[in-house]
This record gives structure tokens, C-alpha cells and sequence, in this order.
């Protein structure tokens, strides 16, 4: 085992006391701001961090750290008269001894926000950090060539060869796992000084445009629950994950480490394994040689094997399907083969031929992520849990989801989690359109919206997101990113037309694993497509908390649109207003761009309006002021058994509402806007109605359409 010490370094590390510091605001050295930043961090506390550390994320990490604060790196990698470059890391450690791929790759992810470059300045005397520095500044990842040695009883031995651009004066600095035991590290065939701690690698490279790193290191395997089929000495099935960062990389949201890789993976020839990228396969001696290489730009590959596996390929046009299941899986080969089909016919005539050339996409069945259905994308690959789960149904399409990752796979950037999960997403509404009713494509758009408005976030909080998170300011894959997110696709689409839109989002695919590829590129795309700017109309979207409020009304001949929300003012062009009078409704269409904007209307046959609905057909996510004021919900006493108490839960509400006994039935009733939603009864023994007693699932849950007759104050309780 590792001592506490991560250095690897010929350079010496400055030593990190254990006692509390006095916390100054500052430091008479680079070398001694080093030391300060890293002993308060491992044993101070978290006011006294912030006094001398500036970066939010860092705090949080530090602040919220659950386990033993362990202060690895802190040194100086280059210094000028008045600026120098720090390499802090740090780590937090659980209580398991294990040094295995997943305890390693928790605590380098953990720290992923806070271990790495931080440029520190001199101001009279005294040293202060001022920002950190990306790894990715100037640095590239240009190639990896991977040979790997995979025993599943004990791990891996790797030989990564890397191709890298070096374009700082303080060398490069790489995340890897944080549990990796490295034994050599050359530079150009030459031992190289470097050093490894809160999972990072710092090696010191002058620059260069064309370096070579060699990487020696073993890794391992992280401990699975025993199947009746595994040995005393080695399990049936195994993974080491793209998130257990088993090679290295820059950061999850970096363009400069999508490198050309290339993998040759040597394992017992009982296994079957995936690198997650195009590959063959071939026996000898004992050993199945799986080589791999990537067709197009990737960073991270994951290695998943198992020995229940049958692979089967399918070529469809030049695609070659490949799938990694037991013959026991939900899912046939051949069904599968066909889903993916579908994906490519819907989405290439639109937005091209994602990935190019790759041309490939396996299904994998990975044990180790548990009885889960298909909800990873890797690489090329569509992963799977044990069990499947539900590929596609009227109400979501997680397949489609997977594997439609393939157009935005290598989005990059702050709002990279926004154009994956939001663009899967968005494919999951073209699935539906395709294989089902309008009705079902409305009902997927409804429950985005009630999920965005009241639904739950990864990060622990309850109750809908609305004035609690923007997209840009989630760095991680918060639900965020797919509820709004996706709602920016989809009016972008309306506003754009489908022409416009589908070349903006030709132009943004086309250019995935080129160089950067974020929201910022997405804009200029469209903008390019729309032969005007979009920015106006995306940015609010990305940047807001919260989603538009608008409020119409009419005032003798003039239609006045006004947005009420707090924080940013949103760009909505073809923003319809519905007109509602005697004769019936007339529609007119306002571009809101200012607080207020005014159309003069004119003439309305049929005699005053009684009625102003903004965006009648939902084109936007905004907040509704239509609905019903007393909408009841009733469950017979009669199918509660002996139940006190009953409540009502759904997708509209916070939390469950207590239900009142009115007579013979349990009974709430609330105001609610328009739309559809999800409703099901709970009994006060905290058993759900559904299944109880043979009672029709229709009595104790289904989904409740809500009319536009009234204005409604607040449509989602508890809000």
C-alpha cells in the first residue's frame, strides 16, 4: 500500500505539518502558500480554507469531504520574480484499506475541482493564489497507445504510450487514478521528473509540439459480490470504467485530451471483453488479444468483460452492431440490432452520420453497474445493467437515448452535460414521434416539464430546480441538463424551422472530436444555419435559474407582452398569443425581446377579449397561469383497508398532499395549470394502492389532463 506521500517526484515535495494553522491571508513564498493552502486543507477548518483559498468548487470539495482529508501534493513547478505556478493535491479517503480501481477513481473524481495547477502572485511582499490553472492551457493529448494486461482475480499492468503537445513552461499535468501504482515514467525514453498525488500526474516536460510519454503502472480490480460461477481466484465478470480513470486525461469537459487511441487488452481466453470502441479479437495460447482503435477522437476508454458473454455483429450499410450479453439477457441480439437501425434512420436523414467513420455501436451487458437497464454511454457502447430494464415503451426511449449520444458525444466545455443529456433526450422525443401518437410525444414533453418544476437533483435536493441551479453553473450530469436542457432543443428547433435547424446541428456534429466543441460553437452553428445570431435567444437558457414568466394582455387596440421572472431577460421569438372572444380565438405572433413589447392588434372582430393565453401549444418552457382552480382527486375508503391516513403523490407536487375523508372516499383538491400529470394514491402504512387486494390500478393511479378555464395562482403545491 501507498504511503501518504503521493510524490513519485526526483524533486521533493514541501512537507505538510499536521497542525491547525493560524490561517494568514497570505504568504511569504510561493513554497510556503503551498504548504499553508495544504495543511489547513487537510486538518483546518473550512473558514480558515476560504481565508486562503479562493475557488469556490475547492471549498465544497474540502468542506463537504466525508472521510479523511489527506494532504498528497504541494509544491512549486515554475516561479518568475513576482508569479508561480503551485501543484496542490489532495484527496479524501474512506475507511476500506482497499487501494483498488473504484476507491482510486472515487478520489481522484472527488477531487477532480480542486487538485491541480494554481498560479499564485507577489503583491508587497505577500503571496496570494489568485486562480487556477487547466490542465488543458496550451497542453494537448494527442495520441494514446495502450497495452494492457488484464488478470480479473487482481487487475491490470499497463504500458501507455502517449503523444502530447507541450506548450506551458511548468510541464503538463494529467488525472488519473488515484490508487495507480506507477513504476517508471519516461520522457522522450528518459526518466523524467514528475510527481502523483490527489490524482493527479505532473511530469516535467518542456515545451515542445511532439513529446512522448511513456507510463508504467498496475491498477487493481475492484472487489465484486461472488457469483456461484466465480473461482476462489477470480471473479466471472469485471469492469474498470471510463470513470475509474484507469489512463489518463485532462478533465471530462477538455477538448485538448480527445486523442487517437488505440488499445491491445490481453486477458484469459475464458473472458470476452469490450474496450468500448471498434476492436477484433483472436485466441492464442491460453489468451484472448483484443485490439482496438478508435476511427474518430475519444479520451477515456473503459475495459468490461465477462465470461457468461456470446458477442454477436450485425452489418447494416457499413455499421457494424456488436453486442456483449449473456444468453440469458432481456434482450436479444437481433432486437437490439434493430433498435439501433431505427436510431440511424431517424436521425441520419436529418443530422448526418454522427462519429464518423467509426461507423460502429456495441450493446453491453456490464454486471458490475448492477440490475440496471440501459443508462451508460461509453464510447461506442450502449451499456446495460444485469437486467435490461425497459429499452423503449410509449412513455421514454432509453435506448434510443444511448445510443443517440453517438451525434454530441464529444461536446466539450461548461455546458458539455447539456449538449449530451439534452440532445439524447431531445432523440428520445423523435423516437416517440416516430413510433407512436402525437399524444405520447406531448405526454414526454409534459413529464420533462413537471420534472424540471418540481422534480429531484443528484445532488440530494428535492423539489424542482427552478431559482436553485442554472445550466453553466452545474459542472456535473445534474438532472438539470436534461429537463431545461432539452426544452432549448426543442424551441430551438420551433424558432430555427426544421431546415435551419437541421443544418445548425450538421454544422456542430460535423466538427465533434475536431477541437472545441461547446455551447459556444453550438451558437455559432445555428447562427450560422439561421443567417443570424442566436445568441440572444441561447444564453439566457444556459445562464438563467430560472425560466421565462410572461404575462399578456390587451389595452384597447394593443397587445402588451411583458417577462416578470427574476434575473435575465430571455429573447423568444415567434412567441404566440392566443385571442379569445365571442367568436372564437385568433392567434398573433410577438418576438419578446425587452421587458415589454407592444403589437398594435387593430380591429378584433367579435367584440372585446376575455381571454390572453401566451404560448398556447408549449413551444417554450415558460411558467402557465392557465389551468383549473379545484381539481379532486378520490380514492374509495372502501380499497384502503384499514389505512388512517392516505396522501396523494405525483409528479406535480413536492411532496405527498394528506387526502381529507369526505363519506365514503379519501379526497384532495388543488389548483392546478394545464397539463399532463402523473397521480398515485399512498396509504399511511407506507404501502402504495397499486396491487392491493386485486384493486384496478386505474382506482389508486393514472395520469390527470388539466384544462385551460381558469387563472391559476400556483399549479404545483408546495411551491
Amino acid at each position: 500500500m501507498r504511503g501518504p506521500l503521493l510524490s513519485l517526484a526526483v524533486c521533493v515535495a514541501v512537507v505538510v505539518g499536521a497542525q491547525t494553522p493560524a490561517s494568514p491571508p497570505g504568504a511569504s513564498s510561493p513554497e510556503e502558500l503551498a504548504r499553508q493552502v495544504m495543511q489547513t486543507f487537510e486538518s483546518g477548518t473550512a473558514d480558515q480554507f476560504a481565508s486562503i483559498y479562493p475557488d469556490s468548487a475547492g471549498r465544497v470539495f474540502m468542506r463537504e469531504a466525508r472521510g479523511t482529508r489527506r494532504s498528497e501534493l504541494a509544491q512549486v513547478v515554475w516561479k518568475g520574480p513576482r508569479r508561480a505556478i503551485l501543484l496542490l493535491g489532495g484527496a479524501v479517503r474512506g475507511s476500506t484499506a482497499d487501494r483498488t480501481a473504484s476507491t482510486g477513481g472515487n478520489e481522484t473524481n472527488g477531487a477532480r475541482h480542486f487538485s491541480g495547477f494554481y498560479e499564485a502572485v507577489e503583491n508587497h511582499g505577500t503571496w496570494t493564489i489568485s486562480r487556477q490553472v487547466p490542465f488543458d492551457s496550451a497542453n494537448y493529448v494527442r495520441s494514446q497507445h495502450l497495452s494492457v494486461t488484464l488478470a480479473p482475480a487482481t487487475g491490470l499492468e499497463v504500458v501507455d504510450t502517449i503523444g502530447l503537445s507541450v506548450g506551458t513552461s511548468y510541464g503538463i499535468g494529467l488525472r488519473l487514478n488515484n490508487a495507480a501504482h506507477l513504476t517508471d515514467v519516461r520522457l522522450g525514453g528518459t526518466s523524467v521528473e514528475h510527481a502523483f498525488g490527489g490524482g493527479v500526474l505532473w511530469v516535467k516536460a518542456p515545451k515542445s509540439a511532439r513529446s512522448q510519454l511513456v507510463l508504467t503502472y498496475s491498477l487493481a480490480a475492484s472487489r465484486l459480490p461472488r457469483t456461484e460461477s466465480d473461482s476462489s481466484a477470480a471473479p466471472a465478470f469485471g469492469s474498470f470504467n471510463n470513470t475509474d480513470v484507469w489512463h489518463p486525461f485532462f478533465s471530462y469537459l477538455s477538448a485538448n485530451d480527445l486523442a487517437d487511441i488505440s488499445a491491445t487488452v490481453r486477458i484469459p481466453a475464458e473472458y470476452y471483453l469490450t474496450t468500448t470502441i471498434p476492436q477484433t479479437d483472436t485466441v492464442r495460447d491460453g489468451t484472448r488479444i483484443v485490439s482496438a482503435r478508435s476511427l474518430h477522437n475519444e479520451f477515456l476508454l473503459a475495459l468490461i468483460y465477462d465470461r457468461d458473454w456470446r458477442p454477436q455483429t450485425t452489418d447494416f450499410g457499413g455499421f457494424r452492431f456488436e453486442s456483449f450479453t449473456a444468453p440469458s439477457f432481456k434482450y436479444s441480439h437481433d432486437s437490439l440490432a434493430a433498435l439501433t437501425k431505427l436510431v440511424y434512420d431517424v436521425l441520419t436523414p436529418r443530422f448526418g452520420e454522427p462519429q464518423f467513420p467509426s461507423r460502429y455501436l456495441a450493446a453491453v451487458q456490464a454486471r458490475a453497474l448492477g440490475q440496471g437497464g440501459f443508462n451508460v454511454r461509453m464510447n461506442n457502447a450502449a451499456i446495460s445493467g444485469l437486467a435490461g430494464g425497459v429499452v423503449e415503451s410509449r412513455s421514454g426511449q432509453t435506448f434510443g437515448h444511448e445510443t443517440g449520444h453517438a451525434w454530441t458525444m464529444n461536446g466539450t466545455g461548461l455546458g458539455s452535460n447539456f449538449l449530451h443529456e439534452a440532445w439524447a433526450t431531445y432523440v428520445e422525443s423523435l423516437l416517440l414521434r416516430r413510433l407512436y401518437t402525437p399524444d405520447d410525444e406531448r405526454t414526454f414533453w409534459e413529464q420533462q416539464r413537471n420534472s424540471y418544476m418540481v422534480g429531484n437533483d443528484r445532488q440530494g435536493f428535492a423539489g424542482g430546480f427552478e431559482g436553485r441551479q442554472s445550466i453553466l453553473a452545474n459542472y456535473d450530469n445534474g438532472r438539470i441538463h436534461y429537463r431545461k436542457g432539452v426544452w432549448i432543443l426543442a424551441s430551438g428547433n420551433y424558432v430555427m424551422g426544421d431546415s435551419a435547424f437541421n443544418r445548425g446541428m450538421r454544422l456542430y456534429i460535423d466538427r465533434m472530436g475536431k477541437g472545441p466543441a461547446g455551447y459556444e460553437e453550438l451558437i455559432a452553428a445555428w447562427s450560422k444555419a439561421a443567417g443570424h445570431s442566436m445568441k440572444s435567444f441561447v444564453m439566457p437558457w444556459l445562464t438563467s435559474k430560472y425560466i421565462p414568466d410572461v404575462d399578456a394582455r390587451v389595452e384597447s387596440d394593443r397587445l402588451i407582452v411583458t417577462q416578470q421572472q427574476p434575473g435575465e431577460l430571455f429573447d423568444l421569438p415567434k412567441l404566440e398569443i392566443a385571442l379569445t372572444n365571442e367568436q372564437g380565438t385568433t392567434r398573433k405572433v410577438v418576438h419578446l425581446s425587452h421587458q415589454s413589447d407592444t403589437l398594435r392588434l387593430g380591429t378584433i372582430a367579435g367584440g372585446p377579449v376575455s381571454r390572453v393565453m401566451v404560448d398556447p401549444d408549449h413551444r417554450f418552457l415558460l411558467q402557465r397561469h392557465w389551468g383549473e382552480q379545484s381539481v379532486k382527486f378520490e380514492l374509495p375508503a372502501a380499497i384502503t383497508g384499514n389505512a388512517t391516513t392516505v396522501s396523494l403523490n405525483g409528479n406535480f407536487v413536492r411532496a405527498p398532499i394528506p387526502a381529507v375523508k369526505q363519506g365514503e372516499s379519501w379526497v384532495v383538491e388543488i389548483p392546478m395549470t394545464e397539463g399532463r400529470y402523473l397521480w398515485a394514491w399512498q396509504l399511511g402504512d407506507g404501502t402504495a394502492g397499486r396491487g392491493r387486494g386485486g384493486v384496478p390500478d386505474s382506482l389508486v393511479s393514472g395520469t390527470r389532463t388539466v384544462h385551460s378555464m381558469q387563472l391559476v395562482p400556483n399549479g404545483y403545491p408546495g411551491r
